[in-house]
C-alpha cells in the first residue's frame, strides 16, 4: 500500500540549469554545475524507476506499507530515505536507490 510518492524534483533542475547561464561563473563553475544536474537527473531517473517497480510490486499488499523520498533534519543536518517499507510484522526496509543498469526483475525469494 502505497502512503507518500517522492516529490516533485523539478525545481531543483530547473535552478541548476538557470544556474549556468549566470554571466558570472566562469567554464569551471559552468561545468560542474552542468555535472551536478546530470547526476541529479539520472538519480531521480533511477528513484523513479525504483519506485515504480516498488509501488506495482507493493500496490494491492495490505500488509506492507510504501513511503517514498522522505525527508528528515537532524541536528541541522538533512537525511533523505528514498524508500521506506514498513510490514505489519514490525520489519522494516530502508532502500537507497541508485541510477541502475540493465533489467530489473522480481526474484523467487520475495523477501519485500
Amino acid at each position: 500500500m502505497l502512503i507518500k510518492s517522492a516529490d516533485d524534483k523539478s525545481k531543483r533542475l530547473a535552478l541548476l540549469e538557470d544556474l549556468q547561464k549566470s554571466p558570472l561563473l566562469d567554464r569551471r563553475q559552468r561545468d560542474s554545475l552542468r555535472d551536478e544536474q546530470f547526476r541529479l537527473k539520472r538519480g531521480i531517473a533511477g528513484e523513479r524507476d525504483a519506485a515504480h517497480f516498488l509501488d506495482n510490486y507493493l500496490r494491492d499488499d495490505p500488509d506492507r506499507m510504501l513511503l517514498h523520498d522522505l525527508r528528515f533534519q537532524v541536528d541541522g543536518e538533512v537525511v533523505q530515505i528514498d524508500h521506506l517499507i514498513l510490514t505489519r510484522g514490525m520489519v522494516v526496509y530502508l532502500l537507497e536507490t541508485k541510477n541502475f543498469n540493465g533489467i530489473l526483475r522480481d526474484s523467487e525469494a520475495r523477501s519485500i
